[in-house]
């Protein structure tokens, strides 16, 4: 399906007025920083007023957010235009964007499945923030103005993934601004029928994508630990139908697999903690963890051989079955953040997007990514959600992952 993206100007009523609700951006004396929080209330009500006064109560806070994410369970779906609309009249903040969610974090604070909202609130003076709403994939780009692509520092997307197609919208996007680093999530949900929303500035969409271009003196840093890790051999897909694996390497793909399983057996591993995937580049002559865009196994099919898919597998691919190993993940995720320690940088706030596979079913406890990420950066703002797809680099090109936990951040740049 074609569709047309729709630019946000900054002539938008009540986006960039910022004259008439707070303190001019344009004060040399301010320095970027962050306020994050989350509340689990019982009601919406009071959950919002929580982390609105948690975030706006500073002295720092008479000058408006030049932006707001924002997380909130599905739960309370009924109440997302008036929470955004109270959000953005009380802190005044000049871009919105956010998605629903099954579960929010905000630092260690965290929940799976309860009902809860967590939002960050980002000064960042002298940064150029230009919105995007998409409501399919589009039959061109046009770069939304004023936003120029080689001045582009790093992207945000959030998208619905029930009525959207949002891997082709990535795609595309993709082909648009290469080498630009990403950061996002497919929205998540506990409602039984699969609906999802984002949110973007006064507007609550039940389908499409919204993004966030940022451009200025800051950086997009985004960082992925993969929940699979490679096992058996890399094997060659022979014959497809759809999203059906039905030969691989001219053998039944379903033998291949059950291969695989008894090799794994004796470490305790078994059919569910199998995963699919497929590298970013099949040039490669060897391939670790961070070189596969991970898929689940949907299903197999005795009589034909079969593995259905998440993901659509095309004749010729290469791909190598994962397994989704509790230990060898967070050592993978403790190894990525004590990279981020030993750099030099200046952080103004994060994005955490974990796998709602990742939580008590993987580990045993729900805030394991939550609470080694806020071990890790302690002075870091950091607020996130539970997603159906993780938008983060796979090798240097943006995929949705799955089962993995990313990390974006904002960080200053000194020159």
């Amino acid at each position: 399906m074609l569709g047309t993206i729709i630019p946000l100007t900054i002539d938008s009523p009540g986006i960039l007025n910022m004259s008439q609700q707070r303190e001019s951006n344009t004060d040399s004396s301010r320095h970027a920083h962050a306020r994050n929080s989350a509340s689990f209330a019982p009601d919406w009500q009071t959950a919002v007023d929580e982390v609105l006064r948690n975030v706006m109560c500073s002295d720092d806070a008479k000058v408006a957010p030049e932006l707001v994410v924002m997380f909130v369970s599905a739960a309370w779906s009924d109440a997302y235009q008036a929470i955004v609309d109270r959000v953005r009249t009380t802190t005044s903040c000049r871009m919105l964007i956010g998605c629903s969610s099954s579960g929010v974090v905000s630092g260690s604070a965290c929940h799976e499945s309860a009902p809860g909202i967590s939002l960050i609130a980002l000064w960042l003076p002298d940064a150029m923030l230009t919105p995007w709403y998409l409501d399919a994939v589009p039959d061109r780009w046009p770069w939304p103005q004023p936003a120029t692509p080689e001045n582009v520092r790093g992207i945000m997307l959030f998208s619905d993934p029930y009525r959207t197609d949002a891997q082709s919208t990535l795609v595309e996007l993709r082909k648009t601004c290469p080498g630009v680093p990403m950061v996002g999530a497919l929205a998540s949900t506990t409602r039984a029928d699969r609906r999802s929303w984002v949110f973007l500035n006064d507007t609550v969409y039940d389908h499409g994508a919204v993004a966030l271009t940022l451009e200025g003196p800051y950086d997009l840093m985004v960082t992925v630990s993969q929940g699979g890790t490679p096992i058996g051999e890399i094997w060659t897909v022979t014959e497809t139908d759809h999203n059906q694996l039905l030969t691989i390497s001219n053998r039944p793909a379903l033998d291949v697999l059950h291969d695989t399983l008894d090799e794994i057996a004796p470490l305790g591993f078994g059919a569910n903690d199998m995963l699919i995937g497929f590298p970013m580049d099949e040039y490669q002559d060897t391939f670790e963890r961070d070189d596969f865009v991970a898929r689940g196994i949907l299903g197999a099919g005795n009589q034909t051989g079969s593995i259905m898919a998440g993901g659509i597998p095309r004749l010729g691919q290469s791909i190598q079955f994962l397994v989704r190993d509790a230990h060898r993940a967070s050592v993978d995720l403790h190894q990525k953040l004590a990279e981020l320690q030993e750099l030099d940088i200046r952080i103004v706030g994060g994005i955490l997007s974990t796998c709602k596979g990742r939580g008590t079913s993987m580990f045993g406890r729900n805030d394991h990514d939550s609470a080694a990420v806020a071990r890790a950066l302690p002075d870091v703002p950091v607020v996130g959600l539970y997603s159906g797809g993780e938008l983060g680099p796979v090798g240097d090109v943006p995929a949705y992952n799955a089962f993995a936990a990313v990390l974006g951040l904002i960080v200053e740049r000194t020159d």
